[in-house]
């Protein structure tokens, strides 16, 4: 007894032994478990980084010893899913979807088992256990459940079936739209992906922002899926004649494929069930709009007209004239344009300090000035600006100031433009940016005069501006592009330099013929002179403005191919590309040059707006 007693609670070897592992088991325990969490968390991150940079292997490793230690884990499970179909190990996953089933009866594991099957290829076996589960539990859920498994594994014919079985089963007309035009989509049947899209809208006309953005992005992808969608909206009109989301769609993708006239049709459909007088004009200004900002001046023009015309009372009325007028500047027919901001400032009264007679005396100095070279006209259209701004620093009158400056000079009359720039002082001190454009402009005076290093010293301090803007940026550029301009061919050929300023002279006046005449005398006689591919630039610009459009073309190559690498070359290139898309209406090689710009000229400043135009040349090509 004593001895079994001794034996019983003396501590022998193998008890010790047991008694330390049992204490350091309790010791560690907790602190492990504490771990854990974190653990996985870190084990997780990794599993996902491996899985987005391809690794599926290591990824499924680590995903698999999650699951393991937690099975209901549904992210556990998803990732070691995923891996696993990635690296085509269907009886792991087999396994992995059993074990889950044994743990937690879910729906979508079991829906995961058709999967495997189907990618086992067994597609009858997966046909039919996913066949055997919506009939074991009908609900939306699981049709849209089975479904998106199908989907899964490519077998879109019968996803496309399970939906529309589950529409016909639940008995709703619109259910699992979104999931058939995606369906639709992927089998390139935009007619039908268009229909379900409308479908969807009928259901909640809340969607109409989203319904139409999908239709628009359908319309950009071919002129066939725009065709569709077009047909398809159509036929759903016929049969609901009166509803206006349609009407509006209808509208958007017409505009959108550039039937500007159906388009307009129906915006006037949509503007005779506009109730309320605040809104009368509203369709019509939406479409001259967009039309406007799509470039279609004479559609737009129209809608312009249709507002002044038959929307008097309209809210549009004075938008709608500064439109219209834009229209005919576009079109080039100046005088309607006068006529049309003319009739604005008459009906709003041209004394009157409203800022849309401010605009429209702008938009018409600005015509008397760029387009027709009416200085006299201009001049008193922009003292009107000036006289009659009811602030004394407003923005309006300062830039009139500096347009009077620039009419002054366009008459050749040097000293009363300097007295002009000057006078934006008293309306712009302690403003840097104004001050920089009065130093460039008369910086501009000393160079026609041929007073450079004049010109230099003014243009150094604009240069060293500091940046406040993106307007300042543009002086300063401006600034840099005349200061090396001096730099480069003072000391190069002086003489070169002041025929040069003499011909700029001479075009800012409106003598453009005696100005390229003076170009091409120096470019014969100077024939190496730095300044040659500047005036080889200056010569085919001032073609463009004159007319003289195939030999700007001639002039452009013949400087591009003589001096491609000088500072010029990417602009030449540029103004080549817009010489034959909007003069030459040579569409195909305009989208050619553009694109040689951005292959040759990587750095060039063009290089945005090019890619802009490339896209909207690709617009113009598509087939209609």
């Amino acid at each position: 007894m004593e001895l079994a007693q001794a034996s019983d609670f003396s501590p022998g070897p193998a008890r010790r032994r047991g008694g330390v592992l049992l204490f350091l088991t309790l010791v560690f325990a907790l602190p492990l478990a504490a771990q854990n969490p974190q653990l996985n968390a870190a084990r997780l991150n990794q599993a996902q980084t491996y899985e987005r940079v391809g690794q599926y292997d290591r990824a499924a490793e680590l995903y698999q010893s999650l699951f393991d230690s937690d099975p209901r884990n549904g992210i556990y499970y998803q990732g070691l899913k995923r891996s696993l179909l990635s690296l085509r190990r269907y009886d792991a996953l087999l396994a992995a979807i059993n074990r889950r089933l044994t743990i937690i009866n879910d729906l979508n594991t079991r829906i995961d088992l058709g999967v495997v099957l189907y990618n086992q290829n067994q597609q009858e076996a997966a046909r039919k256990y996913w066949d055997d589960l919506l009939a074991s539990f009908p609900s939306t859920g699981t049709y849209a459940a089975v479904a998106a498994a199908m989907k899964e594994t490519r077998a879109l014919d019968e996803a496309l079936q399970v939906y529309q079985n589950g529409r016909k089963r639940f008995g709703q007309e619109s259910l699992f739209a979104v999931e058939l035009a995606e369906l639709h989509l992927a089998r390139l049947d935009y007619e039908a992906a268009a229909t379900e899209y409308l479908r969807h809208l009928q259901a909640d006309v809340r969607q109409l922002p989203f319904v139409q953005r999908r239709l628009i992005e359908l319309v950009r992808e071919s002129s066939e899926a725009a065709a569709q969608v077009e047909k398809a909206i159509s036929a759903r009109l016929r049969e609901s004649a009166n509803a206006i989301e349609l009407r509006r769609l209808l509208a958007a993708v017409l505009l959108e494929n550039r039937h500007y006239a159906a388009a307009l049709a129906e915006y006037q459909a949509l503007e005779q069930r506009a109730t309320a007088q605040a809104q009368a004009g509203t369709e019509i200004f939406n479409f001259a709009e967009q039309a406007r900002l799509a470039g279609a001046w004479e559609h737009a023009a129209q809608a312009f007209e249709m507002i002044l015309t038959d929307n008097r009372k309209s809210p549009f009325t004075n938008p709608a004239a500064l439109g219209l007028a834009e229209c005919h500047e576009q079109l080039g027919q100046y005088r309607q344009a006068l006529d049309a901001l003319q009739s604005l400032i008459t009906k709003l009264g041209e004394n009157s300090r409203n800022p849309w007679v401010t605009r429209a005396l702008w938009q018409q100095a600005e015509i008397y000035f760029t387009h027709l070279k009416d200085m006299p006209a201009a001049i008193s259209t922009y003292r009107k600006i000036y006289e009659s701004a009811a602030d004394p620093n407003a923005k309006e009158r300062l830039e009139a100031i500096f347009r009077l400056g620039d009419c002054h000079v366009a008459l050749g009359d040097l000293e009363q433009a300097k007295k002009w720039y000057e006078t934006a002082r008293r309306f712009g001190a302690n403003r840097p940016l104004v001050e920089d454009k009065i130093k460039f402009s008369l910086s501009r005076l000393e160079f026609y005069r041929g007073n450079f290093r004049a010109a230099k010293n003014t243009l150094e301090g604009v240069a060293a501006s500091p940046t406040r803007s993106n307007e300042q940026e543009s002086m300063v550029n401006d600034a840099l592009e005349l200061l090396l301009l001096i730099d480069a061919n003072l000391a190069d050929s002086l003489t070169a330099l002041r025929s040069y300023a003499r011909a700029e002279f001479l075009a800012v006046k409106g003598k453009l013929g005696a100005a390229i005449d003076t170009l091409h005398a120096l470019v014969a006689t100077n024939p190496n002179a730095l300044i040659v591919p500047q005036a080889m630039y200056n010569i085919a610009r001032w073609q463009i403005d004159a007319g003289q459009y195939p030999q700007a073309a001639a002039m452009l190559q013949a400087l591009l191919a003589q001096h491609g690498e000088s500072i010029v070359a990417d602009r030449a290139l540029f103004r080549l590309a817009e010489l034959h898309a909007n003069q030459l209406n040579d569409y195909a090689q305009a989208q050619k040059l553009y694109e040689k710009l951005l292959e040759s000229y990587p750095q060039s400043l063009y290089l945005e707006e090019a890619r802009r135009r490339v896209r909207s040349l690709s617009d113009k090509l598509k087939p209609m």
